[in-house]
């Protein structure tokens, strides 16, 4: 009887020794699911603020396309008012030089 209380205790020691290294395994894993959920929550979090950021710069980005558009626009505008302006010049350059011409002639003429 002695010898079955015996083998009793040892069976029930090495379960709870069994038990206890199970407890320390799965006390273990659960520090480390806590670490890496820590960092899967910074990860997730510096996405979200990699995302805003993203965003931001889209924003921007489309601003600025819009912006050098309108500026494109305006250069294309300013060029052809510049080339109409020239060709006015020219005109008024060529009028100018007729009058020269006819100032002369009748200076030429008012002399004689």
């Amino acid at each position: 009887m002695q010898a079955e209380a015996d083998e009793a205790v040892k069976s029930a020691t090495a379960e709870r020794d069994e038990a206890l290294g199970e407890i320390e395994r799965l006390e273990a894993q659960n520090e480390k699911l806590k670490t890496e959920l820590a960092n899967k929550s910074e990860i997730e979090e510096k996405a979200k603020q990699l995302d805003m950021q993203v965003h931001k710069l889209q924003i921007s980005l489309d601003a600025s396309v819009k912006a050098a558009d309108e500026l494109k626009a305006e250069i294309k505008h300013l060029r052809q008012v510049n080339e109409e302006k020239t060709l006015e010049l020219g005109k008024m350059a060529a009028t100018l030089e007729q009058n020269e011409q006819l100032k002369k002639k009748i200076d030429e003429l008012t002399s004689k």
